[in-house]
């Protein structure tokens, strides 16, 4: 019967191993819980700056179209400084908005380290007129990276050599 006490008595708890063990298991959950979460925030921020930089591209579209008539072949300068040149055309001394603007003004948060470019990327003829395809890409500074990355891309079909209300 003695034999049965002592082996109920080792039974009732943890041995120190066990419990390292169990900590462990427990410390790599939580760790491999906030590197999924942290990462997921990130993709997250990705995301909103990806469908900041579409907005941000459907306003310079616009806006060109509307005061020029075509989209610069080849520029590129800092959205900041477009966006505030947009602002100002469409908010200026007259007092009140341009009715025609229909997209609104929308500055990202660091808008000073956004970028636009615009290239031509190829021409072709179409049904006889010959056109530019021409790439405007939309860059910004994802997280801690020191280069700006391309967030947003859009390929259009412009006629050469005129503006497209000609």
């Amino acid at each position: 019967m003695k034999i049965k006490t002592e082996n109920l008595r080792l039974r009732q708890a943890f041995t120190l191993l066990e419990v390292i063990v169990g900590l462990f298991l427990m410390g790599s959950l939580v760790a491999s819980s906030l590197v999924a979460i942290s990462a997921h925030q990130h993709s997250i921020a990705l995301a909103k700056q990806k469908h900041q930089a579409n907005d941000i591209a459907e306003t310079l579209l616009t806006n060109w179209y509307e005061t020029r008539g075509d989209v610069p072949t080849r520029d590129q300068g800092f959205v900041a400084t477009e966006l505030g040149r947009i602002a100002a055309m469409n908010f200026g001394s007259q007092g009140g908005s341009n009715p025609g603007m229909v997209h609104q003004v929308v500055n990202p948060p660091n808008a000073e380290q956004w970028l636009w470019r615009t290239q031509p990327v190829g021409a072709r003829t179409v049904c006889g007129l010959p056109v530019a395809v021409i790439r405007l890409e939309i860059f910004g500074k994802v997280g801690n990276q020191k280069v700006p990355q391309s967030l947003a891309s859009i390929e259009l079909v412009q006629r050469q050599g005129m503006s497209v209300f000609q």
